[in-house]
């Protein structure tokens, strides 16, 4: 868990990988978890192959509770119970992003967040913004594919 403010920054998206696992279907635990107080940017990287397995809060490659801005990231091949991409509880930031083939697929125990949607994105609380980014080629077991936005949360979306 990143649970203090800091920017992570890698060589580029095509030269700097995160992964929770070599292979996806191995993996037993996603790649960022993003703690309440923090405030945290992550640049320049493509962030794939988390799949928490015993995870009612889920967000497959990303669950953020804080304050998270992704620059110039990719965010692909994670599955989640929900947020297959990304999961957010706190205030999100996409720019220059690509957010490509996730999958919230619905499994996760009984207390799962709104289990089986938002196959990229799943905005359950708080602000979510994208802006020049993609969404594309995810897929949910319930509701909202690309982007789920719950109740208690907003979208402002500009060229994407």
């Amino acid at each position: 868990m990143v649970d203090k403010d800091v920017i992570i920054h890698g060589q580029g998206s095509e030269k700097t990988t995160v992964q929770a696992h070599a292979i996806a279907e191995d993996a037993e635990d996603r790649v960022f978890r993003i703690g309440p107080d923090s405030s945290v940017t992550i640049e320049s990287m493509t962030i794939r192959h988390g799949r928490p397995t015993n995870c009612p809060r889920s967000g497959g490659g990303i669950l953020n509770e804080g304050t998270l801005r992704l620059q110039d990231c990719i965010v692909t091949k994670n599955t989640g119970s929900a947020g297959g991409g990304l999961l957010n509880n706190g205030t999100l930031t996409l720019v220059n992003c690509t957010v490509s083939d996730n999958v919230a697929d619905g499994h996760g125990g009984e207390n799962a967040m709104g289990k089986g949607s938002g196959g990229g994105i799943k905005n359950m609380v708080g602000a979510l913004t994208i802006a020049n980014s993609t969404i594309s080629g995810n897929r949910s077991a319930h509701n909202g594919g690309g982007i789920k936005v719950s109740c208690s949360g907003t979208l402002d979306m500009v060229n994407s």
